[in-house]
This record gives C-alpha cells, sequence and structure tokens, in this order.
C-alpha cells in the first residue's frame, strides 16, 4: 500500500505500529493518539514500477528501495519496530538532550 497522505509504501502489518506525519490525529478510547497511515485506493504498484524504470532508475535500485520499505524488525536497544530503510533512525538516546543556554533546542550528545 502507500498512504493518500504521505506517499509512504506500508504492509498491512507495518500499519498497525507506525505513523503517519501527516494523517489526522486521532484519540482512541484508551487516551492514546494515533496517526494512522491510509491506504491510496487509485495507486498502482504496476504503475509505480513502470514510471520509475522509464525515469533511468535501475531494476536493482527499485528492488532495494522496495523492499527497504516493506521489511521491518524490532530495534534491540529500544524495542521498537522500523523499516530497514530506517535502520540508521533509532530515536533512543541513553542520555537527556543538552541544551544551550537561552535556547530550547537540544542536541544528544552520543
Amino acid at each position: 500500500n502507500r498512504c493518500m497522505y504521505c506517499n509512504a509504501l506500508f504492509t498491512e502489518e507495518q500499519n498497525e505500529w507506525m505513523t503517519c506525519p501527516k494523517a489526522e490525529i486521532f484519540i482512541d478510547y484508551r487516551g492514546r493518539v494515533l496517526a494512522k497511515h491510509v491506504a491510496d485506493k487509485n495507486w498502482d504498484i504496476n504503475e509505480f514500477f513502470s514510471f520509475t524504470s522509464k525515469n533511468g532508475v535501475s531494476w536493482r535500485r527499485i528492488f532495494w528501495k522496495v523492499w527497504g520499505r516493506l521489511k521491518s524488525d524490532e530495534c534491540v536497544t529500544c524495542a521498537e519496530n522500523f523499516t530497514f530503510a530506517e535502520i540508521d533512525h533509532c530515536t533512543y538516546h541513553p542520555e537527556p538532550p543538552k541544551f544551550s543556554f537561552g535556547s530550547n533546542i537540544g542536541t544528544f550528545e552520543c
């Protein structure tokens, strides 16, 4: 599936834990904030492959891009799910951020 809000590729299983950055926010009956991907019913994967290859992207590159988006695992450090396309984007930080005096923007030293 491709999300109609953010154009990300996702599987039904991934949609259980993924958050869409552009979806409308919904509060469930337990008070959890949810923002789920919504499948674009007009999207056709065959047209996507055809368009991408006609624009000079190799089939090998298309395969690995799609594979990286649709394969996922659980981080051994923070136990959060992630797609392999985001393997270097772990949000776990062992220490709190450091803030400069008078700034509301912090950085993680790790």
